[in-house]
């Protein structure tokens, strides 16, 4: 659905705008003095004038005599745009084509002389331009003749341009005018930030997401599936299942030594371990070297000897040597 077109009534004086015609006639009786214009009952009678309301309307009229415009206050680009082409009414008879409109006669008789055949070119010179707009800007910058050129609204600036963007680009120098004049699109530029922002950091989630459940399947499928790992929440250490991480425990953390020497009263852990220590009251030595005299009575002294020999081999297991002997 097409918007039907927006009407906008501009003050002649300070080109302020009103989407209604009672707020323009109410904005020049309150800032500019102006009063309305009172009907006659007989159209064709003048009232009678004496000396003394002559007087009284020279002064009125004295008293009545535009103020000094006011600045034009930010308003968004298309309302802009409509203040500053508010005086070009007059449209080009040169051509059908033509769509381009000025303020007075005068320059639409020198734009009517710019124009030849599909083209056009300079009426001082005589140089050939492809477009309007570059045959406004050389009279302008050449010969010093303003035909259509759209004038900076501020009060004591001289800036034109023919195009309404760099004119509303211009209004930035101005303190009055960059306080408010890109307010508008600041928001527009913020929101647009905003759900780039929030569109990224969706993408990163997924991305999160999607690697977080291929971490543990990959784990899973590495794994076998009888092995269950056990760690100790004390120590942080890990054991193939929940017995030897109950003998852990039981041993080193709350050091319980149920296994007691009957002779001088010393107390292990393992019963593999009184059995060495026992040893030492008997005198037993039935741990015996293949390639010496050597013997003694435990596993690891002789695991050491023979690496000395350059036997390879393996660790004793100290229960399965302590049985034997």
């Amino acid at each position: 659905m097409e918007l039907p077109p927006r009407i906008v009534y501009v003050c002649s004086l300070c080109l302020r705008q009103y989407d209604l015609l009672e707020d323009l006639r109410g904005h020049m009786m309150l800032y500019h003095k102006c009063e309305p214009i009172k009907p006659t009952s007989r159209q064709g009678a003048l009232p009678k004038r004496n000396a003394k309301n002559t007087e009284s309307q020279d002064q009125n009229e004295e008293s009545l005599t535009p103020p000094p415009p006011a600045e034009l206050q930010p308003l968004p680009f298309r309302d802009f745009r409509v203040v500053l082409h508010a005086n070009q009414q007059l449209p080009c008879d040169a051509s059908s084509a033509c769509i381009y409109k000025f303020e007075d006669i005068q320059k639409l008789a020198m734009h009517g002389k710019c124009h030849k055949d599909a083209g056009f070119s300079c009426s001082e010179c005589g140089a050939d331009m492809p477009n309007w707009r570059r045959c406004s800007l050389h009279l302008w910058k050449v010969h010093q003749l303003d035909v259509d050129l759209l004038q900076c609204p501020a009060i004591g600036c001289d800036y034109k341009s023919p195009i309404s963007a760099l004119v509303w680009r211009h209004m930035r120098v101005h303190r009055s005018w960059r306080a408010r004049v890109m307010r508008r699109e600041l928001l527009l530029r913020r929101r647009a930030q905003k759900q780039q922002q929030q569109q990224q950091e969706k993408q990163q989630q997924q991305q999160r997401s999607e690697a977080t459940a291929s971490q543990p399947q990959a784990a899973t499928a590495k794994k076998n599936k009888y092995y269950a790992e056990k760690t100790c929440e004390i120590c942080q250490r890990k054991f193939v299942n929940g017995k030897t991480l109950s003998k852990h425990v039981k041993t080193v953390h709350n050091k319980i030594k149920p296994f007691i020497c009957n002779v001088c009263g010393k107390k292990t852990a393992r019963k593999a371990s009184l059995i060495i220590h026992m040893r030492q009251h008997t005198g037993e030595k039935p741990l015996k070297c293949e390639h010496c005299k050597f013997s003694t009575r435990d596993p690891s002294s002789l695991y050491k000897h023979r690496q000395r020999h350059g036997s390879p081999a393996s660790a004793p297991n100290p229960r399965t040597e302590s049985q034997l002997g």
